[in-house]
């Protein structure tokens, strides 16, 4: 896989850093989903092979609603500190949304390539496989009267 998803694309460490905020802000129920969401990516991450990511359609679930919800922990904060009012923070949710659908298709995208690959080295293994299988002929004794 050429791509890789970053952290830093998800909308919201986007949010996070545009209004200087840190875990330490948010609330504990934010804190916990930022935490947990953390613990997939590394999970991911370790499980990944020379760098390609393969992301399952859970995986990607997963983190797209883990997202969502640290991006309404954020709005919620940013309203209740009043540094956002509800007009705005609707418009910023409507720009996160398209942030987020960028997001998972590239994740479709990757999670498609690693399917590909995975079938590729299948079928080269099948092929292998098969030539091993195949009965070999071999003579008995000194002559062979093939």
């Amino acid at each position: 896989m050429s791509e890789q998803i970053n952290v830093k694309e998800f909308p919201h460490t986007y949010l996070m850093k545009k209004y200087s905020l840190t875990k330490d802000n948010l609330s504990s129920h934010t804190k916990q989903l930022l935490t947990d969401f953390n613990r997939v990516i590394r999970l991911v991450a370790s499980k990944s092979k020379d760098g390609n990511v393969n992301l399952t359609p859970a995986t990607q679930n997963k983190l797209e609603t883990y997202d969502r919800y640290i991006c309404e922990g954020v709005f919620e904060y940013l309203e209740d500190a009043e540094k956002l009012s509800d007009a705005q923070s609707t418009q910023e949710e409507a720009q996160m949304e398209e942030k987020r659908g960028e997001v998972v298709e590239k994740m479709e995208e990757l999670h498609e390539e690693a399917i590909k690959e995975n079938e590729q080295t299948n079928t080269n293994n099948t092929a292998s496989e098969e030539e091993a299988a195949a009965p070999k002929k071999t003579g008995l004794g000194f002559w062979n009267f093939d």
